[in-house]
């Protein structure tokens, strides 16, 4: 999914991040599932990673410029991240994500869960469903629920430390 004109996110291909200074193309492409982190400055390999942590930073020199490029994982459950190119140690500019839930109906969905735990619950100890139905169903429910969860990814552009949501 395009964010913007230079960051992209998704499951498969991960996250790709752009920056553009003194006339080159700096890109950041690094996967969730697999850790790997690799830096081209136009298309040419800098800078290669395998990272699991929630912080990285790759330094690397070009043309006489110092850079660095760092992606950190503010918060894994609220889907907050950021990206940011240095060059000689002044901030160029930085990628704020965050992933935007849409808000769902409480109300109607809270009742109905329990409702239908409760009737598990009964058949279950009347013997009317056995225990590999009640797992079965659990597993239905919060598969349901996880895909319930819908939103939309947000990109920020900042283009000084100031601008920064910290």
């Amino acid at each position: 999914m395009k964010l913007s004109e230079d960051v992209e996110i998704s499951t498969r291909k991960g996250m790709t991040f752009a920056f553009n200074h003194d006339q080159n193309r700096i890109v950041l492409k690094a996967s969730a599932l697999t850790g790997k982190e690799a830096v081209y400055v136009n298309d040419q390999l800098v800078s290669e990673a395998r990272n699991i942590k929630t912080h990285s930073v790759h330094v690397f020199t070009y043309q006489g410029t110092t850079y660095q490029i760092g992606l950190k994982v503010d918060s894994i459950l609220k889907g907050k991240m950021t990206c940011t190119l240095s060059a000689d140690g002044h901030q160029i500019t930085s990628y704020q994500l965050h992933y935007h839930k849409r808000k769902s109906n409480k109300f109607v969905e809270l009742p109905l869960i329990v409702l239908a735990g409760a009737a598990m619950g009964i058949g279950l100890s009347n013997g009317m469903i056995t225990h590999w139905m009640a797992i079965v169903f659990i597993v239905v429910v919060a598969i349901w629920a996880g895909l319930s969860v819908k939103g939309q990814w947000v990109c920020t552009e900042c283009k000084s430390a100031k601008e920064l949501q910290v």
